[in-house]
C-alpha cells in the first residue's frame, strides 16, 4: 500500500471513530439529562453541610463537640460553661445536593436547570456556560419580581386604607355636623382641622407613616390659623377662666383647653388627688384615655391657661402633645421600617455579589470544562503548556 493510500485510510478512519465517539457522547448526554428529569427529592432527616460549618467554626473557638444520642442533637460546650446544640432537623436530598426543609416546585426546577447545564458542559462548555447563565439570570429576574410584588403589595395595601380613611372620615364629618333638630349646620374650620388630625392619626395607625406625616403639615398649617384668628377671643377668656380656677371651678379648664388648644385631646374629666393636687383627664384621637396632666394645685392649672396666652407658646404646646399622640404609632412601625430597609439593602449587595460569583463560576467553569475536553481528544493527558493555558 502506498503511503498516499495508508494516510488516506487513516484519516476515515479517524472519522468513523470520531463518529462513533459523537454518536456515544450524544447518547451518553441524553441519558444523563433523562436521569436528571427522572430524579425525585429525598426527605428524611440530617444534618447539612451548613451544620457542619457551624460546628468546625465553635471547635475553632475552643468548643467542645459531642453527639447527644438521646437529644439526637450534636453538643458544643466552652470551658466557661457556654452550651450550642445542633440537632437534626428536615432535609431534602436532590440531584446530589443536600438542603434544610423540602423543596419548592420553583427551588427543584432551579436544581434541574444547573444539572442538566453541569452535563452539557462537560462536553460543550460555551453552551453550558450560556445555559448556567441564563439559570442565573432567571434567578435575579424572581427575586426582581419577588421585590417588586411586595413593593406593589404595599401601594396596594395603602391604596385600600387611603379609601377605608376618606370614606370613614367623610362619615364621621357629615354626621358631626348634623344638630338636634336634624338640620345640618356650616362646617368651620374647627371641623376641618379636625378631620385632618384624624386623618394623620388614623393613617399612623395603619403605619402609613410618609402619608401621615403630609396631613400633619396641612394640620400644622391649620392650627396655625386657627391660633391666630382666635387671639381676640381667647385672651378675653383668660381672666373669667383664672378666676373660676381659684374659686375652685375646675370645669373651666376643661373648657378653655377644649376650646381652644388644638391639641387633638379632649378634657374629659378633672379631679382631685390624694396630695390635693388634680389630674386632668384626657382622651385621644383613638377614643382612647391618655396619661392624665398633674397640678400641685390650682395655681398650676391657672399658669397652664395663662402660659398659652401667647400664640407662639399655645403653637409650640399643642403642636407637641399631637406629636407626642402619634409618637406610638411611630415608635411601634419604626422597627418594621428599619427591618424593610435593611432587608432591601441587604438583597442588593446579596444581587450584586451573586452576579459577581455566577460570572467568576462560569468563567472557572468554562475553562475547566475545556480542558476535560482538550484531554479526551489528547488521550486523556495534557502538555505542561496547555495545563498552564
Amino acid at each position: 500500500m502506498s503511503r498516499a493510500g495508508f494516510a488516506d485510510g487513516m484519516l476515515k478512519g479517524m472519522a468513523v471513530a470520531s463518529h462513533f465517539k459523537g454518536l456515544y457522547d450524544s447518547t451518553q448526554e441524553r441519558r444523563e439529562l433523562a436521569g436528571v428529569d427522572e430524579a425525585t427529592a429525598q426527605q428524611s432527616t440530617g444534618y447539612t453541610a451548613k451544620d457542619g460549618e457551624n460546628l468546625e467554626a465553635l471547635a475553632g473557638k475552643g468548643y467542645k463537640i459531642d453527639f447527644d444520642q438521646n437529644a439526637n442533637a450534636y453538643t458544643a460546650t466552652n470551658e466557661s460553661g457556654d452550651k450550642k446544640s445542633i440537632p437534626m432537623q428536615g432535609v431534602t436530598d436532590f440531584l446530589g445536593k443536600r438542603s434544610a426543609g423540602t423543596l419548592s416546585s420553583i427551588d427543584e426546577r432551579q436544581a434541574r436547570q444547573e444539572a442538566k447545564a453541569d452535563i452539557v458542559s462537560r462536553r460543550n462548555p460555551e453552551r453550558g456556560m450560556q445555559m448556567h447563565a441564563a439559570i442565573a439570570q432567571g434567578v435575579r429576574t424572581q427575586k426582581v419580581a419577588a421585590r417588586e410584588d411586595k413593593q406593589w403589595a404595599k401601594q396596594d395595601k395603602l391604596d385600600g386604607d387611603m379609601e377605608a380613611i376618606d370614606a370613614n372620615l367623610s362619615q364621621q364629618f357629615e354626621a358631626s355636623l348634623l344638630q338636634e333638630d336634624g338640620s345640618k349646620r356650616a362646617p368651620t374650620s374647627d371641623d376641618y382641622m379636625g378631620m385632618t388630625q384624624n386623618r394623620a392619626f388614623q393613617l399612623a395607625q395603619r403605619g402609613h407613616m410618609a402619608k401621615s406625616g403630609e396631613a400633619m403639615k396641612e394640620y400644622h398649617a391649620q392650627a396655625h390659623i386657627k391660633i391666630q384668628s382666635e387671639n381676640e377671643a381667647r385672651a378675653a377668656a383668660i381672666g373669667p377662666t383664672v378666676a373660676a380656677i381659684h374659686s375652685g371651678d375646675m370645669a373651666a379648664v376643661a373648657g378653655f383647653y377644649n376650646k381652644f388648644v388644638p391639641s387633638g385631646s379632649k378634657v374629659t374629666r378633672i379631679e382631685r388627688t390624694k396630695e390635693g393636687g388634680f389630674a386632668m383627664y384626657r382622651s385621644g384621637m383613638d377614643g382612647k384615655e391618655m396619661e392624665p396632666m398633674m397640678f400641685k394645685s390650682a395655681g398650676e392649672a391657672a399658669a397652664l391657661v395663662q402660659t398659652v396666652s401667647n400664640p407662639n407658646a399655645l403653637y409650640q404646646y399643642s403642636q407637641g402633645e399631637f406629636t407626642r399622640m402619634l409618637q406610638l404609632r411611630q415608635d411601634a412601625r419604626a422597627g418594621e421600617s428599619l427591618g424593610l430597609q435593611r432587608e432591601n439593602a441587604v438583597a442588593n449587595r446579596q444581587e450584586r455579589a451573586e452576579v459577581r460569583a455566577d460570572k467568576a463560576a462560569l468563567r472557572k467553569e468554562s475553562i475547566a470544562a475545556a480542558l476535560e475536553l482538550a484531554k479526551e481528544e489528547n488521550g486523556g493527558s495534557l502538555t505542561e503548556a496547555q495545563g498552564r493555558a
